[in-house]
């Protein structure tokens, strides 16, 4: 270690008799590399996307949490979403198209999407899948 030190001094042409203070090493950090992903969730956070867990649902001869006969384009959304996407307020799924938020979703899922069919065996074979919703002005007509 002395003589690297010896040697670093050498080399910088100073010599002294005695070093005042410690001889302070710095290190370069590099800066924060910042993923594609963490860029696309952090500018879909901007734009109002929350990813969401889709199932689909039925019930037959029932009305809707709002009222309404159920149909398709309607949709339920889990409780914490309602804050955000009010009854009849118009939302788009991500590879499934435009839907009306109609119905609420029991107390216990949280970011959750149901999608009304009227077939239980489509309901059955779609399972769960995940995509991304975003709300949307009313289609005119």
């Amino acid at each position: 270690m002395v003589k690297r030190i010896a040697v670093l001094l050498l080399m910088l042409a100073i010599v002294p008799k005695k070093l005042s203070k410690p001889l302070e090493v710095k290190t370069i950090v590099s800066p924060k590399v910042v993923t594609t992903k963490q860029v696309t969730k952090h500018k879909k956070q901007e734009l109002g996307v929350v990813p969401v867990q889709i199932t689909m649902y039925t019930n037959r001869h029932t009305r809707t949490a709002s009222g309404t006969i159920p149909k398709i384009g309607t949709i339920a959304v889990s409780r914490d979403l309602k804050k955000k996407y009010k009854y009849g307020s118009w939302v788009y799924l991500k590879g499934y198209g435009k839907f009306q938020v109609t119905d609420l979703m029991h107390n216990k899922w949280r970011k959750r999407v149901d999608i009304w069919t009227p077939s239980t065996k489509q309901a059955v074979k779609h399972g769960v899948k995940y995509s991304y919703l975003r709300q949307i002005k009313p289609p005119n007509g």
